[in-house]
């Protein structure tokens, strides 16, 4: 989901800003997914009844909350292409003044939905790809067809510029492991190719597994980062600058846990398909396993409440769901005086060195929830 930290980076050119309390609102419309990929838990981890798509019952109890987010994401674990009332919601969120984007497998990319995403103005649309050939591509994720994707794109891109439209905006996300690390620079070459607007890469932040854990890139320890990986992560970026195209990559190498991950609870919050509040992806899944630091460890689920039984604005100041948030907005505030005194008219040392004492002495006072100490994203990738 680092997609969120991409996007909160970009300009809201005319978006009205007022009475936005949320960055942005997931919904997990599908948790059902078409493909079986081989780095996803959604292959191998779904218990009974998790495999579901939203009711629109449950969907119109959110229609009131997304005048109040500058995104709604339709985003959890499945393909949220498979909801026969996608473009319902997309329309309802509009309506609603909000921006609405997704992320797809691609493999749905059809005529219609192509005519959809434009006639609907949906705002973003991006394409995970796990490869920058059909072997690797099919072989990571099974049951997708990759020369049809990347067809599906052109055609999109196509018919964006022939409509003159400039949304959606059209983007890939690339999901780095070791085994597809080799054609990062190769995928970077394609995405240019297909006249998207950008790519990013996507870690296996979620290692579920054993086997998840052996594909990850990241590491907890610079003398353990693998070289060449660092290399063909260069080799992309150098790609990409010297054709002016947009490239991001998110770090590898993990040292300092920051104030606030990319999904900052205090800013975002994920709905289930089945209408649970939760404060993201992660923490919804109802069988939580974890690696972490190479050890394996077991969270449950931090659910607050579900929309089919109670107000959503009742669920989000619920007294527990508030201290989770105060120990995050605590640890914002803390990081924003820091920087505060870097970018002062006249810092001094003395200063800079009191604020960073500050800084380490207000994030040790709200530690981070249990739930969230062993996840990967809190380190910034």
């Amino acid at each position: 989901m680092e997609f969120f930290s991409l996007l909160f980076k970009k300009k809201e050119n005319g978006l009205n800003k007022k009475n936005k309390i949320f960055e942005a609102i997931q919904v997990e419309v599908s948790s059902v997914c078409n493909l079986k990929c081989k780095f996803c838990p959604t292959t191998y981890l779904n218990e009974k009844g998790e495999n579901m798509l939203m009711s629109w019952e449950t969907f119109q109890k959110l229609q009131s909350l997304f005048s109040k987010a500058k995104w709604v994401y339709l985003q959890g674990w499945g393909e949220p292409l498979l909801h026969p009332k996608i473009w319902e919601m997309v329309a309802m969120i509009k309506k609603e003044g909000a921006r609405v984007g997704f992320t797809t497998n691609g493999t749905l990319l059809n005529e219609k939905a192509i005519t959809n995403l434009i006639e609907y103005q949906v705002d973003l649309i991006s394409t995970s790809i796990a490869g920058a050939t059909s072997q690797t591509h099919e072989k990571l994720r099974c049951n997708s067809n990759f020369q049809n994707i990347c067809n599906s794109i052109k055609s999109l891109v196509k018919k964006k510029k022939m409509e003159k439209s400039k949304k959606p905006l059209v983007t890939l996300s690339y999901m780095l492991i070791k085994e597809n690390i080799v054609e990062l620079p190769q995928a970077v070459k394609l995405a240019y190719e297909l006249g998207v607007e950008d790519i990013y890469t996507t870690n296996l932040d979620y290692v579920f597994s054993e086997e998840a854990n052996q594909s990850k890139i990241f590491v907890w320890d610079k003398s353990l980062v693998n070289s060449s990986h660092e290399e063909y992560i260069q080799e992309a970026k150098k790609f990409a600058q010297s054709k002016d195209f947009t490239f991001r990559s998110y770090p590898i190498i993990l040292e300092e846990e920051q104030a606030v991950c990319a999904l900052n609870p205090s800013k975002l919050v994920f709905i289930t398909a089945n209408g649970d509040v939760t404060p993201c992806t992660y923490l919804g899944r109802k069988y939580n396993p974890r690696y972490y630091k190479n050890k394996y460890v077991q969270w449950p689920r931090k659910v607050f409440g579900n929309i089919n039984d109670q107000e959503f604005i009742k669920i989000w100041e619920n007294p527990v769901y508030k201290e989770f948030r105060n120990k995050f907005e605590n640890r914002v505030k803390a990081y924003e005086e820091l920087i505060s005194v870097y970018t002062d008219y006249e810092p001094n040392l003395t200063k800079i060195n009191n604020a960073q004492r500050n800084y380490y002495q207000r994030l040790k006072e709200n530690p981070l929830p249990m739930e969230c100490q062993s996840c990967p994203k809190i380190y910034g990738i």
